[in-house]
């Protein structure tokens, strides 16, 4: 009503009525923006006895803070299902079929690169030779054919090197001039930022993964590399386990092999002995029948070169009428009487290596005569050295006396003869 500014009181109640509209209007706006949790704009407090204003204001701090801290928990939620996803995809890639270390780090390598958003990356495997320990490269990703890296690289040898040794994450996004070169397509660029990872499981190295990003990496996305360090290394552990396995499970087959080939031999051998051994057995057998048959036959002495008697069989001493006691350690020369000179030259013969055979005569203990044929033998020990004289002889007395018992009976008959004549 343009006439309404006339009337003082009613122009500026209908204002106040505007005004106070207006608020409500915006009080309500706010109401709805909390309600569908957008940020819900300022309400301008208009004194200090606003109190509706003040105790809203308060509300949207508490609501804003509430919300901000809620947006991070989500976030912080999303970081951690990003990370723990990653392991999953991880984990599972590194199941593999064979014990081929390339081909796990081909899978991991593929796998992390692809998740992670890496251009460049290189798996190196911990080696031995000689006591020596190094590193090389069994799988990369990113680098050109003609770009020239070195695949071996000592402990303490640049970068990743001094990474095997100390053992620590690395993560830098100041380049070196010289670093490798990501070649894409035509093009090459050069990462703006790097992570060194030594993959470490209870304390001990088994590789170092290095790759580089086109981007500058977050606080979350390293650590997901410091956590995926101890789940590749025990992937690597796992597979030189099973590689060390499998080479002891041979060894100890042809183990097998070789000692059921030794026993087969050694039955061989110990059927091969239990033969000789009844051979032996049969032989020792007939030479103790030979020996005893002998000892019943023969009269035997050993005696030294020089003559010294070492042992006689029971025939001689019962023959000679000695015991061994009387006769062990004594002279032979010191047994015979008109004989000495013939046996001494024997037994100097037989010294030089000659066997004699010939009939002499002996006396008993008690001077009884006895004629021997006697047969002295040289005995050689293993270095082809005479070291005793061997001595075998018959009681020929009985023969003896019959022959000169014939004797006397031709000689006397030769004299009958002679008279007669």
């Amino acid at each position: 009503i343009p006439e309404i500014k006339t009337f003082k009181e009613i122009y500026i109640l209908t204002n106040s009525l505007k005004l106070l509209q207006n608020r409500i209007t915006k009080l309500i706006n706010i109401l709805l923006q909390i309600k569908e949790q957008k940020t819900a704009e300022k309400l301008e407090i208009i004194s200090e006895k606003d109190h509706l204003a003040l105790k809203l204001q308060e509300t949207l701090k508490a609501i804003e803070v509430r919300r901000v801290k809620r947006f991070k928990n989500e976030e912080e939620k999303k970081k951690e299902q990003w990370i723990n996803e990653g392991l999953n995809k991880l984990y599972e890639a590194s199941k593999i079929k064979t014990d081929s270390l390339e081909e796990l780090a081909n899978k991991v390598n593929d796998n992390i690169t692809v998740y992670s958003d890496a251009f460049l990356s290189v798996v190196y495997i911990k080696r031995k030779e000689q006591d020596k320990e190094y590193l090389e490269a069994v799988s990369t990703i990113g680098l050109g054919e003609e770009k020239a890296f070195k695949r071996k690289i000592d402990f303490g040898e640049g970068i990743v090197g001094t990474i095997a040794l100390e053992k620590k994450l690395l993560y830098f996004d100041k380049i070196p001039e010289d670093y490798h070169l990501i070649v894409t397509g035509l093009s090459m660029m050069k990462p703006k930022s790097i992570i060194v990872i030594p993959l470490i499981y209870e304390d001990e190295l088994y590789g170092i993964m290095e790759l580089g990003f086109l981007k500058i990496l977050k606080d979350f996305e390293i650590k997901f590399f410091e956590k995926a360090s101890s789940e590749i290394a025990l992937s690597i552990r796992n597979i030189i386990n099973n590689i060390r396995t499998e080479k002891l499970l041979e060894q100890m087959k042809q183990q097998n092999i070789e000692i059921e080939k030794t026993q087969k031999q050694l039955e061989k051998h110990l059927k091969e002995l239990r033969r000789k051994e009844r051979e032996a057995q049969q032989k020792e057998l007939e030479l103790k029948a030979i020996i005893t048959a002998v000892n019943n036959t023969l009269l035997t002495i050993e005696y030294s070169t020089e003559g010294t008697l070492i042992t006689a069989n029971n025939r001689y001493l019962k023959t000679m009428h000695y015991s061994l006691n009387e006769l062990r350690g004594v002279n032979v020369l010191d047994l015979v009487k008109t004989e000495r000179i013939e046996l001494e030259n024997i037994i100097r013969r037989v010294s030089n290596g000659e066997s004699l055979q010939k009939i002499v005569k002996r006396f008993t203990k008690y001077g009884e005569v006895k004629w021997l044929y006697s047969t002295y033998t040289p005995y050689y020990n293993a270095e082809g050295k005479i070291t005793k004289i061997l001595y075998f002889a018959f009681d020929i007395t009985e023969t003896q006396k019959y022959i000169e018992k014939l004797e006397k009976e031709i000689k006397l008959l030769s004299l009958n003869k002679s008279e007669d004549k």
